[in-house]
């Protein structure tokens, strides 16, 4: 089963799943794209066999809603350690710099495939160990840059030193990484100061509930979260065979390679692969 799970503030990621998993009382449960205990917004979370189906869209575009003051800095990009303000001189030039248009001219420099460098307050890992725990111990490390796509990047509010903007990104953006580098194009400090998710592909955070409301309102069909996917309900002779791991011809035509979701009468049971005019099984038990 999945739920579309609204987090809030204060509890991280693996908190908000385990909530989850506790209230509806399942074995296990696992979701998609990390959201910071200071952010908030939708979760994908998966419990028991619906886990493995993860990864056929953990790499979906993510819309996210941000706030960042450009008055000051930190190590960690956003809220979550010491903040430092910029000096006057500096913020005077960017001031000066962001208006008239200024701001809203250079978002064009992030739109499409970009460079980046994650930030050292992450959960990555360097080595074996995750970037926050190397950071939080001043560590001395350096994460290398790698490409990202910027979709579309606007404006909502703009009042110096504060500017509320929108993003569809994807999957591995950073968006305290996007801020850090728009106020360094101005010579300035970037501080996140509000981050919300409010989209995973084409889901919703206006679909989503609290991770104690977990249940029936906002469970939703594989079929929707992949949509890309067939959904075959063949006959239980061919659905046990699947199951068992045993290839069966495919009851309809379906082109060679397409994913195709295996129901029963009251679930999901089988992940397969059409090849051959046969339905090859992938991962089985996922409803």
């Amino acid at each position: 089963m999945f739920y579309l799970v609204d987090k809030p503030t204060g509890i991280s990621s693996f908190s908000a799943v385990a909530r989850v998993r506790r209230i509806t009382k399942s074995a296990k449960a696992g979701h998609t794209g990390t959201l910071d205990p200071l952010a908030s917004g939708l979760l994908i979370v998966a419990t028991n066999g619906s886990t493995k189906l993860i990864p056929y869209f953990e790499n979906d575009r993510k819309t996210y809603r941000f706030t960042v003051d450009f008055s000051r800095s930190s190590e960690s990009l956003d809220l979550g350690t010491e903040t430092w303000d910029v000096d006057a001189p500096d913020l005077e030039n960017a001031r000066k710099s962001m208006g008239n248009g200024g701001l809203e001219a250079l978002l064009s420099k992030f739109r499409g495939k970009i460079l980046q460098a994650p930030p050292k307050y992450s959960a990555l890992r360097i080595n074996g160990r995750r970037a926050y725990h190397l950071a939080r111990k001043g560590k001395d490390f350096e994460i290398p840059e790698r490409e990202t796509e910027v979709f579309s990047l606007e404006i909502e509010s703009f009042v110096f030193p504060f500017a509320t903007f929108t993003a569809e990104v994807s999957a591995g953006t950073y968006v305290r990484s996007l801020a850090r580098d728009i106020g360094s194009e101005f010579d300035t400090g970037a501080v996140v100061t509000e981050l919300r998710r409010t989209a995973i592909g084409r889901l919703s955070v206006e679909r989503a509930h609290p991770p104690l409301e977990a249940g029936t309102e906002n469970a939703i069909d594989p079929a929707e979260i992949l949509p890309d996917m067939v959904v075959l309900r063949p006959s239980d002779e061919i659905v046990k065979n699947l199951v068992a791991g045993i290839s069966q011809p495919s009851p309809v035509r379906i082109d060679a390679g397409k994913n195709v979701l295996v129901r029963n009468e009251e679930d999901y049971v089988s992940l397969c692969v059409s090849q051959n005019s046969m339905l090859i099984p992938l991962r089985n038990a996922i409803g």
